[in-house]
């Protein structure tokens, strides 16, 4: 029963953060363009948000050593609604004249907080709920994620325009802050997990910060699996909202509210995806590989398809496809890391992993971008697809290593 309110207190957390954080990069977004007015400074704002989570995920090893994921947790959304907080209380006071370098201090002072998040929190869920369940609590997340984000960026653009980007920024201020108190109330199942500390404290920082990458390095299924997903992170950036942009304006050759109705069918697909997880968990769970595998690769099919879309109802019926594959798989990954990875070495490999991802989103973005401008936008969709279907091929020419773990899930059954 405890463990069951830790995971209702940690998706309710996680619930509120999505929506905080839409509202949030909504108005700061609306907020820079309205003070500069291009859109070279506003791009800027996910920039410094990545490369702070980028620096917060490869130090994140140094508090985990120390501190158990709970109170890291708290730690580290409580100093995130600090700076939310100070900084709302900063462009409320500024009347209309805000400081760009003040913004972007305070947007980096949150992302590095922020960064600690994702790794404890999913390492907190192997904790909270049987092993025999993951699969069925990361769908459940996973669908309520898609929901949260969905719904946030939906009304956010909406609230911005109606309330202004200042009102915003305290709704979100309010969101993150109601958030501390879930988050207060998780509980680990079992903290007692086993640490070596005088081993810990004799290890350097350094290897502190390298011991997930090596655990991910000597893992053939770890190693495989990031590899795969550094492969489809630079596939994904097709998938970043200016590239999404110009394919309805080049190629379908209609407005931007396209762009909006794209977003919305792709993040309903992704919902059905999480759903669908749900009823196929126990399936799911006795074939992690197959699920990472065949996701991927009818992911990358469909994005092929959606790279010859001249139509709007055919684009919008792919987007709509391409969520249920593209959450399998991302389940099914996700999952085999849980299940996977030592308990105590769990959020180190995550934060590892994380950084991994910060990374190759980064460079997906500029290198999506300059195959869009040098040879087209379809010709970026069509590499993407190429990606995505090697690495499909890459994970099936090392299906040993997801089949090891798909027959100890069968013996543990």
């Amino acid at each position: 029963m405890k463990s069951q309110r830790g995971f209702g207190y940690l998706w309710a957390a996680q619930s509120l953060a999505l929506f905080g954080d839409a509202f949030y990069v909504i108005a700061l977004v609306t907020l820079v363009y309205r003070e500069t007015g291009t859109a070279t400074l506003t791009a800027l704002v996910p920039i410094a948000r990545v490369g702070a989570l980028l620096v917060s995920g490869i130090l994140a090893p140094l508090a985990i050593r120390r501190y158990p994921l709970v109170r890291i947790l708290r730690f580290a959304q409580g100093t995130q609604t600090l700076f939310l907080v100070l900084m709302t209380i900063y462009c409320a006071l500024s009347s209309g004249k805000v400081s760009l370098g003040m913004l972007f201090l305070f947007i980096a002072l949150a992302s590095l907080a922020e960064g600690c998040v994702a790794p404890a929190r999913n390492s907190l869920l192997p904790r909270l709920v049987p092993e025999d369940r993951l699969v069925k609590a990361n769908g459940y997340l996973s669908a309520t994620d898609q929901s949260a984000q969905f719904v946030g960026w939906a009304i956010g653009g909406t609230l911005a325009a109606t309330m202004g980007s200042a009102n915003v920024l305290w709704l979100s201020a309010g969101l993150f802050t109601l958030l501390l108190a879930a988050v207060f109330g998780i509980r680990e199942k079992d903290s007692s997990i086993p640490h070596d500390r005088a081993a810990e404290a004799e290890a350097s920082k350094w290897q502190t910060i390298r011991e997930g990458w090596v655990v991910i390095w000597r893992s053939r299924l770890l190693r495989t699996v990031t590899f795969t997903e550094v492969v489809e992170g630079v596939a994904g950036g097709v998938w970043a909202g200016a590239l999404m942009l110009v394919f309805v304006q080049e190629q379908l050759h209609l407005g931007e509210e396209w762009w909006g109705f794209l977003n919305a069918s792709y993040l309903i697909g992704a919902i059905a995806g999480g759903l669908i997880a749900l009823s196929l968990s126990r399936r799911i769970d006795r074939a992690l590989g197959a699920f990472a595998i065949g996701g991927a690769f009818i992911f990358g099919a469909l994005t092929l398809a959606y790279a010859f879309a001249q139509v709007p109802g055919y684009a919008l019926a792919i987007s709509l496809l391409l969520g249920p594959p593209y959450q399998m798989k991302d389940i099914a990954k996700r999952t085999l890391f849980q299940k996977n990875v030592d308990a105590a070495l769990l959020p180190k490999v995550f934060s590892a992993h994380g950084t991994v991802l910060y990374a190759t989103f980064g460079i997906s973005v500029f290198v999506m971008s300059a195959v869009s401008d040098l040879l087209g936008i379809q010709a970026a969709y069509l590499v993407s697809a190429r990606l995505f279907l090697a690495s499909t091929a890459f994970a099936s020419l090392n299906w040993k290593a997801y089949r090891t773990t798909e027959l100890r899930s069968d013996r543990s059954a």
